[in-house]
């Protein structure tokens, strides 16, 4: 199966409060999880098959799928990008190592606890949830 990422890194990063430090074998998988997770279910099987299969071989840019076109540059990738967040936020805070489950931490950064996690999350959730309610109106 191929795979095909409406968004890219560099989106994520230009768009997002996501730092450019944050590496793309975080990034990528979370894509695919998000696309899957939540556009796939929200437009369905075959308009996210015609919109990945459009995208995968770059003609989607042309005047005849315009609309395919605007649904993704206007709703999906919106919606993508919080979902994106949503998904990222535990993944960059916490590290699965052999010691176990551990907090990210440095000498320049201060932890932060999993109230303020939570916190987080269920904002770029509204965010996501907001954007995908828009691709079905």
């Amino acid at each position: 199966m191929k795979k095909v990422y409406l968004i890219s890194e560099s989106y994520i990063k230009d768009f997002s409060p996501i730092n450019l430090n944050v590496d793309q074998f975080v990034i990528n998988p979370a894509i695919l999880d998000s696309q899957s997770m939540y556009i796939l279910p929200n437009l369905g099987s075959k308009l996210y098959n015609k919109i990945t299969s459009l995208a995968f071989d770059g003609s989607i840019t042309g005047s005849t799928y315009s609309d395919y076109k605007t649904l993704l540059d206007d709703y999906i990738r919106p919606s993508l990008l919080y979902a994106v967040i949503y998904e990222l936020i535990p993944i960059v805070s916490m590290k699965i190592m052999n010691k176990g489950v551990v907090q990210q931490s440095s000498q320049n950064s201060q932890p932060v606890d999993l109230e303020h996690i939570k916190y987080l999350t269920d904002k770029y959730k509204i965010k996501m949830e907001y954007y995908l309610q828009r691709t079905t109106l």
